[in-house]
């Protein structure tokens, strides 16, 4: 954990933990445009829909950064499970933008897991299954303890008890923005007061 800046965590208070963040990825993230945020927040956002782990890290290497960013948070992955040639899960892809990122940034990276899908799309998207987004998760999850990357699960009233997805009307994106943000704030709020006990302790 010491080898990010402790400067990044010293700013903030309260719910104020989106402050000066950069928000990376798909369509998940690209749906937070528009809403205010980067106005409120002073943040930035990187995201496209139907972009892959791969696509990100190529856009993020022509990207002019606006202002330095407190922490950066991540999610894809989802494409990368959409169009892949293999049967095999890999988050190879997601490995080289995560490392991207940390050379480029040098503060806290923040990655969700990835959201489940509806039983429905199963059918309309053969390359995908929950069982195949558990498993992205289970190996991304590894990578971020291996590389002092942060996990965050901003899931929170957006599964079922089947365990496929709700608040969703396509079976695969969200509809309740308002929800997700606050998923993402309480997430890394918890992540960094644990940080801050830690520090003290």
């Amino acid at each position: 954990l010491l080898i990010f800046p402790m400067t990044s965590y010293a700013a903030e208070s309260g719910d104020d933990v989106l402050h000066y963040a950069l928000l990376i990825g798909d369509s998940y993230t690209a749906k937070l445009e528009g809403r205010g945020l980067e106005e409120k927040f002073n943040l930035n956002i990187i995201a496209y829909p139907g972009i892959t782990s791969k696509g990100l890290k190529e856009r993020l290497q022509t990207y002019s950064e606006e202002q330095q960013p407190s922490k950066v948070i991540v999610l894809c992955g989802i494409n990368d499970l959409i169009l892949s040639e293999n049967e095999a899960v890999s988050v190879d892809g997601e490995a080289t933008l995560l490392k991207e990122i940390q050379e480029r940034y040098n503060v806290p990276v923040y990655v969700q897991l990835l959201f489940p899908i509806t039983e429905l799309l199963t059918i309309a998207k053969p390359n995908l299954s929950n069982e195949k987004i558990a498993e992205y998760n289970k190996q991304l999850t590894e990578l971020c303890y291996q590389n002092g990357y942060f996990m965050i699960d901003t899931r929170d009233q957006f599964i079922g008890e089947d365990g496929y997805l709700k608040h969703t009307e396509d079976g695969l994106h969200i509809e309740d923005q308002d929800q997700y943000i606050r998923n993402i704030v309480y997430t890394v709020a918890e992540h960094e007061r644990e940080i801050r006990r830690m520090i003290r302790d």
